[in-house]
């Protein structure tokens, strides 16, 4: 969660009201990416909790 907060006051820097589009198209793509990290992540989590569980 913090390091989401962070990513979200530098992006905050870069825009103004006029460019609103950009800010929020910034956002998806971070989300998305994001998303894409942990989807990509998931089987080797999975592999390295099988010790836990």
């Amino acid at each position: 969660m913090a390091l989401a907060q962070g990513i979200q006051a530098q992006v905050v820097k870069l825009s103004t009201p006029d460019n609103a589009v950009t800010f929020f198209g910034i956002q998806g793509l971070i989300v998305i990416a994001y998303g894409t990290f942990l989807i990509l992540l998931t089987p080797w989590l999975s592999k390295r909790m099988q010790a836990v569980a």
